[in-house]
């Protein structure tokens, strides 16, 4: 019997659509303490995460159904596998094991938090080990954005997971469980290695970021919410200490953040997609630091951005973006034109990014720079790809 497909995809796309009435919940509580900043980011948190969600849920329903038509069932399974790649959707059982991986984190931390709880009851009776050392100014920006600048790590995965995971993890998949007795399998193995893999290397990296933003996202989002419900329970305490004061009732910077950057890795190809990560991650930390560091002019009354760290931060998202970009294009030769483009394209589109980083550094609205950066600059770098690729 041919397993559903479809099913991980959709349960997937159910999780992001069950997670936003739950965030909601914050952002009421957020405003009913005056805090309108987490509010709104909460309610463009949200708005992501149901699209995501619905376009999860709708594919998954469709691919499904069109797949019906084929009688054969590797021909069936050729091509729901495609199709999962081409609409950027988890392919044969990448889904399953995303969400067999969320619950053994969760449990992980469960039990280590527990741990944790214990361990510091029985040394609250050895005194107080009194107060932290408290951090300059320029420290505590560092600290806060190491967070974005490990995203530029996992661009990695766009540049060389593809051929690594074609070529070794699903080649010991089909040595070690292809062997025709596991069809009834929770994760379906059949017939898999007669599947044409090389052909899927182009989306490979796109699935493997998929797969570690969901997993992390996750993972984040249910520590976020105990450190807001129970916060002796929180394992990162001494993170949460680096938030600043509206976000400690509110999730964290890096929900926002995970979220907009899944948004651009879903629904863009991976130029645009990397070029806006490297925005949020690379634009965003130096225009902080700098301005710490450096400013001395602010951008406008009553703004705490400064025009030196907006500029630090135009240049950085311009530079860094162009590389990635130009980094990105040099695999077209390798895996097509899924990353296509030129070098022209990517200066230009480069500039736009930047240039939108800017406006919303500027215009400083009342929401996390964490989901506008990647998701308006996303949005328009692919709007100018339309014309000039």
């Amino acid at each position: 019997m041919l397993p559903l497909y479809g099913i991980y995809n959709l349960t997937i796309g159910l999780l992001f659509v069950v997670i936003a009435p739950l965030m909601l919940i914050i952002a009421k509580r957020n405003f009913r303490e005056n805090q309108q900043y987490g509010g709104y980011s909460i309610i463009v948190t949200v708005a992501i995460s149901l699209c995501i969600g619905l376009y999860y849920i709708i594919n998954a329903i469709s691919i499904y159904i069109q797949s019906l038509s084929y009688l054969d069932p590797l021909s069936r399974l050729q091509f729901v596998q495609g199709r999962f790649f081409l609409a950027g959707l988890f392919p044969y059982n990448i889904g399953a094991i995303t969400l067999f991986t969320l619950p053994l984190f969760i449990i992980a931390i469960g039990i280590f938090a527990w741990a944790v709880n214990i361990t510091e009851k029985k040394g609250m009776s050895k005194g107080d080990p009194g107060p932290t050392k408290a951090k300059n100014s320029i420290d505590l920006e560092i600290s806060r954005k190491l967070f974005h600048i490990g995203l530029i790590a996992l661009l990695v995965l766009y540049i060389m997971v593809g051929k690594m995971v074609v070529s070794n993890i699903f080649g010991y998949y089909s040595d070690t469980f292809c062997s025709g007795n596991l069809a009834g399998n929770f994760i379906p193995f059949d017939d898999f290695y007669n599947l044409n893999l090389t052909s899927y290397e182009p989306y490979m990296g796109q699935t493997m970021m998929m797969f570690a933003f969901i997993v992390v996202f996750f993972l984040v989002l249910f520590a976020d919410l105990v450190r807001i419900y129970k916060p002796k329970y929180y394992l990162l305490k001494t993170i949460s200490q680096q938030w600043r004061s509206y976000e400690r009732g509110s999730f964290g910077p890096h929900i926002h953040m995970l979220m907009g950057c899944l948004f651009v890795i879903i629904f863009f190809r991976p130029p645009i997609a990397c070029v806006a990560i490297t925005i949020t991650a690379l634009g965003d930390g130096v225009a902080t630091i700098i301005g710490v560091a450096k400013g001395k002019r602010k951008l406008r009354a009553g703004s705490e951005k400064t025009w030196e760290g907006a500029i630090a931060g135009f240049l950085a998202s311009f530079i860094f973006g162009f590389m990635l970009y130009f980094v990105m294009i040099g695999l077209a030769s390798i895996y097509g034109p899924f990353y296509q483009g030129t070098v022209l394209g990517g200066i230009i589109i480069s500039l736009v990014g930047a240039t939108t980083f800017f406006i919303i550094d500027y215009i400083s609205l009342p929401i996390s720079d964490n989901i506008l950066n990647p998701v308006v600059c996303g949005c328009v770098m692919w709007l100018v790809s339309l014309v000039i690729i």
